[in-house]
């Protein structure tokens, strides 16, 4: 019973102890960690909401500690109940805790935590200025650049970028102070900067004493900026800095001379430039040597300038002293003003002293000589007189008188105008009385008189005239005669002399010089010093310059130029001398023949042709051929000296020569002198062509073997081919690539794998085998080669291999089913390798006692594991039982199933040890999410914690005593890296090194830790998270950037863009961009992209801030916050100039005097600018821009230094008020920027009306013109003058007037106020073509002034004549010439038209309007006037003869029709009739170059054969000679008996006619029946040239191999027709065949009866692949033929001659052939005795007659012809006649041979009578 307690007792207790109230947590995003606030966040928002659990279930509830935050018990929901101020209180500390309820007993748990809490920062705060107001002095002397003031704080009590603050000045509230002065921040720290106020601009106390200054101050918030203003008072302090100034200068005024003393000048005023304390000055005269002025009246007034009176002194003001006389009348001298202690000032005063009378009138020459044609008209200004008269006085001072006084023969002949003058006068004289001008009288050719100046009537200056009477230009140039001819060899060299051609000149002096000159196509090959005539060779610039062969003859103008003008033309014609330069020219370079092994003749024959360029007189272009040399020792060939044939002289054999070829040289020797030469190679091949090397089928190969393939195994079978020899003599060899591997069969080609060959595609995938093929030639073996690409088939002959050999896994026994536990991994080489795992035998398995379980066993440890066969991954298949199996070993192998047959039971093996962990309700339990059946737990740790940070702990608790786990251990190898050490008591991980988020693959890592309560223990595998934190900053791709910018760059205009990267992830690594720095209101940054362009509406300026420095910064994580990273750099930016500013005037105007009567060239006043650019930019240049206005052309500008000049006189130009002159300055950049400023210009005034009028038009020698035919009243010129006086005063008034109105003899008149001259009456420009006139333009002043012009009116020609051709009615046509072929260009004649008019309107052109439809001739004008007529096109006289051209003239430049027929009533039409010369340019050309002909074997001889016919284009060609060559015979039937070899002699059968092309038969045919006669028949009228070849076949036949039409016509109709009929057959016919027809006679039929109305004629038809003839003629099978026969009146087609038909013999018949028989028995026995009888009475006359002897005559030499035989001669000289080499003529091989004496009978063949009688005789 007490037992039965105790147990209770105890079993109470322990059950007591494992119900434990367990501490709540606060859940993951619920416990506020990382939590920040906005400090804007309202009042009474929720802002967080606190979450967790208790592990028992119960209601958990949270507190908050604190004043500004409160929380919902129950809900967690944590809500602001404080407003937030960041800049009092930036961060909140809390502590948060979790309660749960009570449970067994247990006090509630309560976890606290410790939270702070960052207050983000709101832009809330505006920027604040401390220390206002402000105010500073500067200096006016300070520099730009310099710190003026940096006592200005700036604070902002918001963080980060709201707290940066930027100044500026606001240019709308203080624009002037903005130019003057900037403003800039520096940082002291986040959120305070110090202001710094710097010049930026020169600064003037006299222009700006005060500048207020609003400078803003702007915050950097990105959702709003908050900005601040503050006034800044800047006083400017004066300096003394500026010399006194003249309040009125310039100081000029004009004074008599001889004015009493104390007589007032001009006032001055004059103070210091410094206003602000201006100093006492005084004031002074300074280079008033002479000592004529005072200053009095000195005063000072209020405001502190000074005043003074100029005045005259006692000393008498002179104007001939010489200071004011050389000084054109002005005095000038300086007033200066001095301040006291200071700089002093300088002005200069011009005084301007006039004149009194006491100057005399002065000539500009004191004596001038002149020439005058003695053509000169009267009233005729002397031309080129220039003769000014001036009295240095003004007004009726000036006034003189002008006359003439004789001093050799000029009385009368001259006059004088004008004949009083005032001041400066222009002196014009004129010829009275031109008669008294003759160059030819010396009495009257030269004149002497003299001007006198005379005032008051006394002579006071003069000047001596020189006259000089010169010859006219009235004589052309002429030339001896019309045309010239010359000759000039046309080896003549450059420089050599052709001729010297001279012509003649009547006139004097330049008149009579002459210059030459050469016009014409093909006058560049020509040169003429145009001094002597002399025609030379000129240097043309080409190797040859005259060349007979490319142009014989040159046309061309010849002209003689005289000194004034004149050209005379003649034609000349160089004829270009032929000489023998030229070598034949073959038409190859080499000639190249093969033939077969005995080849006799060649077929074709073989011809080498060669011309020679050269003409007539160097050979004609003959050529004459020879053998040279040859490599042969006899001689095989010969070559016809005249046609250039080649034949063979014996048979040819390949054994002749090493190569079996034949190499000879030919060569071509012209006729010329001295002879010239040239060869040519001819090669002939016996049998065969060159040895050339072999070539393969195909250009590469390819191939495919497998990796495993026995030696042996064929790959692939190459083939070539020898073009000069045997294929199968080729042998095939490895050259390169094959390493062993391969072999080859040197016959067959054929590839094949080695023995021991070691393929292996994973070490070599690809053979590139280089095979080669030399071929058996024995003196050089040729060699070719081609590629064979082996590919290797990839055999699966690899074993898999595993990455591990073993692999070691703790699993819990609570494992489910399907968990995955392990992944084994194998490779494999092979390209189609198919790996495949499973698990193997022998799997082991033991208990936790170490005992080995077996199959039997009765836990299935077998089944527990399962491996994935395609991934490897292991994974648990049944229920794993620590006791039953603690340790369960796997084999597991992996297969490749696609291994080959050849390497099969491709495997490998791995052991994987499984240590099964038992479960146990006792064994310690890991905080969840850890299960014994999930025993895996995940955290995250943040990267870069330092080493010994406790990352995260480990807790277990031991389920037996409640109590926590106080033993864990680290599992050994579960951490690779051995990154974590594991407490061994508490279980807190701490860090052996350092976690790199950036540096980890997979961002995580993990280790196994075991819990270890006694024996009891349980395995966590423990996966930790790295978790990226933000320890990366931005870095920039560069240090430092820098970059060069255009100031003139403008939005959107990209400077350069900046690079940050950051290592972190996620938004931590994202990258954003801010601009800062001095200049960054300039530019703006893209955030994302760091382009850095510059800013919508900003201007740079490059002279202000060349550069500019801004501060780009790089921020991660964009959102901001504590962790937000950043990096600034400095980006540099160079601004580079552009011409953007204009230079910039030293004054905005200047003022200047001068005096009237200044002197050209002086100075006047200077002028500067500056610009502030660089470069050419800034260098300046100086112009007066145009027009000018009143000034117009009276100063210069110096471009360098700015100095204004006198340019023109200025008198008259005086007056009060001030000239306005516009200057320009320029700088050099572009585009060109320039600016202008005003001097006003006062010019004192010296006298009255000096000014002179001077001419605008018409300007010196400008001449005018008018038609003759204009009516009266037309305007003709108009006269421009200008007066420098003021045009609104009579001074500045001109009036026009002609000088002598009777000069013009009242042709013209001029209106007096505009100037313009016109007609008055009606002009002829053939009565007078040229009138000369003076115009004069005079003021209205008092005295008044004039000035004079020469004007040339020409009386211009009215084109009122046509151009026409002189030709009387019904002349014939201009007979002209030109040969065939004459080049382009080549002039053919000419042809002249007459215009009466003159000028530009007698100018005639011409055009071919009909008779050119070939566009053969074009017509151009010559400068004289002429028509050339010259060639355009090829001219062929085989297509055109002649021409006959119709050409028209007309005006040129109108247009005139292309197409107009002859009209002979008209005028301006002609006819040119052109005959073409023909040359023999054109060779013979057969008319059928292949004849087929036949010839009856019963033919006679002589009988006509076949007509060749060739004709040539070229009708004064010379006559067509013919020549038969290599006629040959063949047998066409092997029926026929052939004639043995011996026997068969073809030459001589045929005999050709040379001059008529008949072929004729010569020879008996009946031996040769049935065969074909084979001939080449050459034609040719030039010997020289190559000859035309037709093929003439000519079958012999029987009349049985013949058939007959037969015509329903006569004989004579049948001809007629017979020509048509042939080719309407032939082209009818079902084949090519030709129809040969032999004879046409009245038709007989089988009985020999004669139809008169029938006519028959045998033909044959000759073709290939003929059949039975009468078959082809069978109307019945075609339709075209029937309707041919039809129109021929064809009746039928037989047989020529009918065959007989066979019968048979009756008995009379017999009967007689016996009788017949038994006759000729006894004639025989007749005849024998009477053989006997007469050979018995012979011996008996010998005896009696031996006295008696027999001569025999000697043998002759000349072979003994047949009757009717001929001897065929070949072309050229008869036979003994002189070659044209002098050399004898040689037996030409063409020929054909004559037969040998009595050949005719030793052949046995009869000749008939008929025979005999048909040969000619």
């Amino acid at each position: 019973m007490e037992v039965g307690v105790l147990v209770i007792l105890v079993i109470a207790t322990l059950t007591k102890a494992q119900q434990i109230n367990r501490a709540p947590q606060f859940l993951p995003a619920g416990d506020m960690d990382r939590f920040s606030l906005r400090e804007d966040t309202p009042v009474g928002s929720s802002v967080y909401r606190l979450r967790g659990r208790d592990p028992e279930g119960t209601q958990v509830s949270f507190t908050v500690s604190g004043d500004y935050l409160s929380v919902d018990r129950n809900s967690g929901v944590v809500t602001l109940v404080q407003l937030l101020d960041r800049e009092v209180t930036p961060m909140i500390e809390v502590i948060i805790t979790i309660t749960d309820e009570r449970m067994f007993g247990d006090e509630p748990n309560t976890v606290p935590l410790r939270r702070e809490i960052p207050i983000l920062d709101v832009n809330d705060n505006r920027p604040v200025f401390h220390g206002e107001p402000y105010t500073f002095m500067v200096l006016e002397s300070a520099s730009p650049g310099a710190t003026l003031f940096s006592s200005m704080n700036v604070t902002d009590a918001d963080g980060g970028t709201n707290a940066e603050i930027k100044l500026h000045c606001v240019e709308e509230e203080s624009p002037r102070a903005c130019v003057k002065f900037e403003v800039r921040e520096a940082r002291v720290a986040e959120g305070q900067y110090v202001g710094i106020i710097s010049l930026k601009e020169q600064l003037d106390y006299e222009m700006e004493r005060q500048y207020t200054m609003v400078i803003r101050a702007s915050d950097g918030g990105p959702e709003k900026r908050l900005t601040t203003t503050t006034t800044v008072v800047i006083e400017v302090k004066d300096v003394q800095d500026q010399p006194p100034i003249f309040l009125n200068a310039p100081f000029s005024t004009t004074v008599r001379e001889a004015s009493p003393p104390g007589t007032s000048v001009l006032e001055i005023l004059a103070r210091d430039g410094d206003l602000g304390e201006p100093r006492p000055i005084t004031l002074s005269l300074q280079g008033d040597n002479a000592g004529y002025f005072v200053l009095s009246r000195v005063q000072t007034l209020e405001d502190g300038s000074l005043t003074a009176t100029l005045s005259t002194s006692p000393v008498t003001l002179d104007r001939e002293d010489p200071l004011i006389l050389n000084n054109g009348g002005l005095y000038t001298f300086s007033v200066q003003a001095q301040e006291k202690g200071g700089e002093a000032a300088v002005s200069q005063v011009t005084v301007v002293v006039t004149d009194v009378d006491d100057q005399r009138p002065v000539f500009s020459q004191d004596e001038i000589s002149i020439s005058v044609p003695e053509d000169i008209a009267d009233g005729t200004p002397l031309p080129g007189l220039n003769l000014v008269v001036t009295d240095g006085d003004v007004g009726e001072n000036a006034r003189f008188s002008l006359a003439l006084e004789d001093i050799s023969g000029s009385q009368g002949v001259f006059s004088i105008f004008p004949e009083t003058a005032v001041g400066r006068t222009p002196v014009i004289i004129k010829v009275a009385d031109s008669s008294k001008l003759d160059f030819e009288n010396p009495h009257a050719s030269n004149f002497v008189f003299k001007v006198v100046a005379s005032e008051r009537g006394v002579p006071v200056s003069e000047a001596v005239i020189n006259i000089t009477v010169t010859d006219t230009n009235d004589n052309s140039p002429v030339f001896l005669h019309p045309s010239y001819r010359f000759n000039v060899s046309e080896g003549a060299e450059r420089g050599d002399l052709i001729t010297k051609l001279l012509a003649n000149d009547s006139d004097s002096g330049i008149f009579r010089k002459l210059s030459y000159s050469l016009k014409g196509f093909g006058a560049e090959k020509f040169r003429v010093n145009n001094s002597t005539g002399e025609i030379f060779v000129a240097n043309c610039g080409l190797e040859i310059c005259l060349d007979y062969e490319r142009q014989k003859t040159f046309s061309l103008t010849y002209s003689a130029t005289d000194g004034g003008g004149k050209v005379t033309s003649v034609n000349i014609f160089i004829d270009v001398e032929d000489e023998n330069d030229n070598s034949p020219e073959f038409s190859r370079r080499e000639y190249r023949r093969t033939v077969d092994e005995g080849a006799t003749t060649f077929d074709p024959p073989l011809f080498v042709k060669a011309t020679d360029a050269d003409g007539e007189n160097q050979g004609g272009g003959k050529v004459f051929y020879s053998l040279q040399e040859g490599n042969t020792d006899d001689e095989a060939f010969f070559v016809e000296p005249i046609s250039g044939e080649v034949t063979i002289q014996r048979a040819l054999t390949y054994l002749d020569t090493p190569t079996s070829t034949y190499t000879l040289t030919i060569r071509a020797t012209d006729a010329g002198e001295p002879r010239r030469h040239s060869d040519v190679r001819v090669f002939i091949t016996v049998g065969r062509d060159t040895n050339r090397p072999p070539r393969f089928r195909q250009r590469g190969y390819q191939a495919k073997v497998r990796e495993d393939a026995p030696s042996g195994t064929s790959v692939i079978q190459v083939s070539a081919s020898d073009p000069d020899g045997l294929d199968e003599a080729l042998t095939y060899v490895l050259m390169a690539g094959a390493r062993d591997n391969f072999i080859m069969n040197g016959t067959t080609g054929e590839i094949t794998v080695a023995q021991g060959a070691t393929l292996d595609r994973d070490v070599t995938p690809k053979y590139q085998v280089v095979v080669g093929a030399v071929d058996s030639g024995t003196v050089t073996r040729q060699t070719a080669t081609t590629t064979v690409t082996v590919l290797l088939i990839d055999v699966n002959n690899k074993h898999p291999k595993f990455n591990q050999d073993s692999y070691t896994q703790y699993v819990s026994e609570r494992l489910p089913v399907g968990e995955k536990v392990v992944t084994v991994k194998a490779s494999d080489p092979d390209v189609d390798a198919d790996l495949v795992y499973e698990i193997t035998q022998p799997v082991m398995a033991r208990d936790k006692t170490g005992v080995a379980l077996t199959p039997s066993s009765p836990y299935d440890y077998l089944s527990t594991f399962r491996i994935n066969g395609s991934t490897g991954e292991v994974e648990v298949s049944g229920a794993l039982d620590h006791n039953a199996a603690a340790v369960v070993i796997l084999t597991i192998t992996v297969t490749d199933r696609n291994a080959s047959e050849a390497f099969p039971n491709q495997i490998d093996t791995a052991e994987v040890t499984m240590y099964v962990q038992a479960f146990s309700d006792q064994n310690p339990i890991f905080a969840p999410p850890w299960t014994p059946a999930r025993p895996q737990l995940e955290v995250t740790v943040k990267e870069e914690q330092q080493p010994g940070t406790v990352v995260f702990s480990v807790t277990a608790k031991d389920p037996v005593t409640g109590q926590p786990v106080r033993r864990y251990e680290k599992v050994g190898g579960s951490d690779p890296g051995e990154m974590f050490t594991v407490a061994p008591i508490t279980g807190q991980v701490s860090l052996n090194s350092r976690l790199d988020y950036e540096a980890s693959e997979t961002k995580k890592t993990s280790l196994q830790v075991l819990a270890i309560a006694g024996d009891r223990s349980s395995q966590a595998t423990v996966i930790v998270n790295i978790e990226d934190v933000n320890d990366n900053s931005p870095i920039f791709t560069e240090n430092e950037y820098h970059a060069r910018l255009a100031e003139d760059a403008r939005f959107p205009k990209s400077v350069l863009t900046v690079n940050a990267t950051d290592a972190d992830t996620e938004e931590r690594g994202q990258v954003t961009y801010t601009l800062g720095g001095e200049g960054a209101l300039l530019f703006v940054i893209n955030e994302t992209t760091g382009e850095i362009v510059v800013a919508e509406g900003a201007e740079l300026d490059r002279e202000t801030t060349p550069t500019i420095t801004l501060e780009v910064t790089a921020h991660d994580t964009p959102q901001g916050g504590i962790s937000q990273r950043k990096t600034t750099v400095i980006v540099e930016i160079e601004l580079t100039d552009v011409n953007d500013e204009s230079p910039r005037w030293s004054e905005s105007s200047y003022t200047a005097v001068v005096a009237e009567n200044t002197v050209v060239g002086s100075p006047v006043t200077t002028v500067l600018a500056t610009d502030p650019d660089l470069g050419v930019n800034g260098i300046v240049r100086y112009q007066l821009p145009e027009p000018q206005g009143e000034v117009h052309g009276l100063f210069s500008l110096d471009a360098e230094s700015g100095v204004v000049s006198v340019r023109a006189p200025l008198n008259g130009k005086g007056r009060t008020e001030p000239y306005e002159l516009i200057v320009r300055a320029l700088d050099q950049g572009s585009p060109q920027q320039f600016s202008e400023a005003t001097i006003r210009l006062f010019i004192g005034d010296v006298s009255t009306n000096d000014g002179v009028p001077s001419f605008k038009r018409p300007a010196p020698n400008e001449g005018a013109s008018v038609k003759e035919n204009s009516k009266v009243g037309t305007a003709v010129f108009q006269v421009e003058a200008e007066d420098p006086d003021d045009p609104s005063t009579p001074n500045g008034k001109i009036v026009y007037s002609f000088l002598d109105d009777g000069s013009n003899d009242g042709v013209f008149e001029i209106d007096p106020t505009t100037g313009v001259i016109s007609t008055r009456t009606e002009l002829d420009r053939e009565t007078r073509a040229q009138y000369t006139v003076v115009v004069v333009a005079q003021d209205l002043g008092r005295p008044p002034q004039l000035a004079s012009r020469l004007l040339v009116i020409n009386i211009t020609d009215v084109d009122d004549n046509i151009p026409v051709f002189v030709r009387l009615p019904g002349d014939k046509p201009l007979e002209l010439e030109v040969e065939e072929e004459a080049a382009v260009g080549t002039v053919v004649g000419y042809v002249s038209a007459i215009d009466n008019d003159s000028g530009n309107n007698s100018l005639i052109d011409y055009r071919i309007t009909d008779g050119n439809a070939d566009g053969l001739f074009w017509v151009n004008r010559t400068l004289d006037n002429k028509g050339m007529i010259y060639v355009k096109g090829r001219v062929d006289r085989e297509k055109v003869d002649s021409v006959t051209l119709t050409l028209l003239c007309g005006k040129l430049g109108r247009k005139m029709p292309s197409k107009k027929t002859y009209d002979q009533a008209n005028p301006a039409m002609t006819q040119v009739h052109i005959l073409v010369k023909d040359l023999d340019d054109n060779k013979p050309m057969f008319v059928k170059p292949v004849v087929t002909a036949g010839v009856r074997v019963d033919d006679s001889l002589q009988t006509e054969v076949v007509r060749l016919q060739a004709e040539d284009k070229d009708p004064t060609a010379l006559p067509i000679r013919y020549g038969l060559h290599n006629i040959s015979f063949s047998h066409i039937e092997d029926s026929v008996e052939l004639l043995p070899d011996e026997e068969v002699n073809a030459t001589g059968v045929f005999l050709l006619e040379e001059s008529s092309g008949v072929l004729r038969t010569n020879a008996p045919l009946t031996r040769y029946a049935h065969g074909i006669f084979t001939a080449f028949v050459t034609a040719f009228s030039v010997p020289t040239d190559e000859p035309a070849i037709a093929k003439v076949t000519i079958y012999v036949l029987r009349d049985s191999d013949l058939m007959r039409f037969v015509f329903g016509i006569t004989p004579g109709e049948v001809r007629r027709q017979l020509t048509t009929f042939r080719k309407d057959v032939e082209n009818v016919l079902p084949v090519a065949a030709s129809l040969n027809i032999y004879d046409t006679t009245y038709y007989s039929d089988a009985d020999g009866a004669i139809d008169f109305s029938s006519t028959g004629s045998c033909f044959q038809l000759v073709g290939r692949n003929m059949h039975d003839t009468k078959v082809l003629l069978d109307t019945s099978r075609n339709n075209k033929l029937e309707k041919v026969f039809d129109k021929y009146t064809v009746k039928k087609v037989e047989r020529c001659v009918p065959r007989r038909e066979s019968r048979q013999v009756d008995w009379v018949e017999v009967w007689v052939l016996v009788i017949a028989a038994f006759i000729g028995v006894g004639g025989s026995v007749a005849a024998v005795s009477v053989c006997c009888l007469y050979s018995r009475y012979r011996r008996r006359v010998k005896r009696q007659q031996h006295h008696l002897r027999l001569l025999e005559s000697p043998h002759s030499t000349t072979p003994v012809l047949p009757p009717g035989s001929i001897i065929m001669l070949p072309p050229g000289p008869p036979p003994g006649a002189p070659q044209p080499n002098g050399a004898m003529p040689t037996a030409s091989v063409l020929s054909s041979e004559p037969p040998r004496a009595y050949e005719w009978q030793e052949r046995g063949l009869p000749l008939d009578t008929v025979s005999y009688r048909s040969a000619q005789r």
